[in-house]
């Protein structure tokens, strides 16, 4: 089994990434998890000791990873949702049905991993994160943005408030309703919606989903708290890091 799918369009800009499956478990507390670490490190391109994660909280915080975070293969004790890393470092979040975003800008190496989940998407954590790039001096327009595997809209089914809640954050077309069935979410369409409202030149999908392709990818939802967990990593700079052996 693949290790680490790619966004071709992040790999031709330049950007080393990768979106894991369950070939490996990246659950912080998992079996043989710095071992894990280094596997997917060496498949995606990205050395592990200069990858900088959090622990998702489904909130809206972004954090710098050369400032703010702690770096090393083990589990950090911030809390945050996105990361934005500059030239000498990665990024990366962890999932298990939502959705991680990877953006890249090839001017400035600049880059952003983002966890968006239903809360995520409706409190602004992919606008709060695009802001921080831009900050820096990122330019939106010519950035590239992946969205990697996730929940689909067929397994996600959420209640009426949710589906209020979605809907004025995104807008109608990512609720799907069909009565007497519950409402359910796209939170993938949710996600590229709200990636090309702000401008993010070009938003590409990397194909999955996490709980129809049991044999490929972890789900929450599936298997609860017998879920592993996947990591969306890119690292900044467009030429892959050197990696640590």
């Amino acid at each position: 089994m693949t290790i680490s799918l790619i966004s071709p369009a992040l790999a031709r800009a330049g950007f080393s990434h990768g979106f894991s499956t369950r070939e490996v478990d990246l659950r912080f507390d998992a079996p043989d998890y710095a071992g894990s670490l280094r596997r997917f490190g060496t498949a995606a391109g990205i050395d592990p000791l200069r990858l900088a994660q959090a622990r998702q909280v489904h909130g809206i915080h972004v954090v710098d990873a050369q400032t703010t975070l702690w770096i090393a293969g083990a589990a950090p004790a911030a809390e945050a949702d996105a990361i934005v890393a500059e030239p000498g470092y990665a990024a990366g979040v962890r999932v298990a049905d939502c959705v991680p975003i990877l953006v890249g800008d090839p001017t400035t190496g600049r880059v952003a991993a983002i966890h968006a989940g239903w809360r995520g998407l409706v409190a602004g954590v992919i606008q709060g994160a695009l802001a921080r790039l831009s900050a820096g001096g990122a330019d939106l327009a010519h950035s590239v943005a992946a969205i990697g595997p996730c929940i689909c809209a067929a397994c996600f089914e959420i209640g009426d408030d949710v589906a209020q809640q979605i809907t004025r954050a995104v807008d109608s077309s990512v609720v799907e309703t069909s009565p007497p069935r519950k409402p359910h979410a796209n939170l993938r369409l949710g996600a590229r919606r709200l990636l090309e409202r702000a401008g993010v030149g070009i938003v590409e999908d990397v194909p999955g989903c996490t709980r129809c392709e049991k044999d490929r990818f972890f789900s929450y939802r599936r298997d609860q708290e017998a879920s592993g967990r996947h990591l969306a990593a890119i690292a900044a700079g467009t030429t892959s890091s050197s990696l640590t052996s």
